[in-house]
């Protein structure tokens, strides 16, 4: 039997059970098509999305603020204030760490076994749970500095040359 998208909901949703805890409800809606799968938890103030690619060959974990009391959609990159909705796990973690190696690594999941897939989901919700609680809370206090780090990186990228040192967050 092959591991599919089935599969993945079921193990991300054990890898994630804690966000009840949390408070945080599994949304009503799941993708599950064929090179895709994804699940979802809304919670008072903040989302987490966690998403496979098989055809990336990626796992991503996005979290942010709710819009409007809802997830925003795929396309809502910013709400009316321009603030930062979506917060990729690996961005937050490099912010928090400083680890671009650590960071980089949470959407990897070789060699793309089901050991493989469970291990980086298990992986990634532990980060979740370490680097996300401000977000999780609603606290978002952080998000300029995402801003702020997400252009770094994309600086670095362009110049070919490894992240840095992330912008750091100073609370007042």
């Amino acid at each position: 039997m092959t591991y599919g998208t089935t599969d993945f909901i079921k193990s991300a949703r054990g890898a994630f059970a804690w966000l009840k805890a949390r408070g945080f409800d599994e949304a009503a809606t799941q993708t599950k098509i064929n090179l895709f799968g994804s699940i979802a938890w809304i919670g008072e103030k903040a989302w987490v999305r966690v998403t496979w690619d098989i055809h990336d060959e990626s796992l991503d974990v996005v979290l942010g603020p709710l819009k409007e009391g809802r997830q925003p959609s795929p396309l809502e990159e910013r709400d009316q204030e321009g603030r930062r909705l979506r917060i990729p796990l690996w961005l937050l973690t490099w912010v928090m760490t400083s680890d671009e190696a650590f960071a980089r690594s949470l959407t990897d999941y070789s060699p793309g076994t089901q050991d493989a897939i469970e291990d980086a989901l298990k992986r990634n919700a532990a980060t979740l749970q370490q680097f996300g609680a401000p977000i999780l809370d609603g606290d978002f206090d952080l998000l300029p500095v995402v801003d702020e780090a997400d252009q770094a990186r994309m600086q670095a990228n362009v110049e070919g040359r490894p992240w840095g040192i992330p912008p750091r967050f100073n609370p007042a």
